[in-house]
């Protein structure tokens, strides 16, 4: 495990912030959206930014439990 520090885990911690705010806003996009293309097109963008949330889930779990 590498060990990082106080400043990399907050940076961490803010990009966290960032991806959850564009799974919420991509997913606020495409529930209000008519078109069905353009639809889904955000519904895989928010799809793209969970996976982003999820890895850095990890990663945060990860160095929390090594601090």
């Amino acid at each position: 495990m590498i060990s990082i520090t106080d400043g990399e885990l907050s940076a961490l911690e803010r990009r966290f912030r960032d991806e959850a705010h564009l799974v919420r806003e991509y997913a606020k996009s495409a529930k209000l959206c008519a078109d069905p293309q353009l639809k889904t097109k955000f519904q895989e963008t928010a799809a793209i930014h969970r996976a982003h949330c999820l890895a850095l889930s990890q990663l945060l779990t990860e160095e929390e439990g090594a601090h």
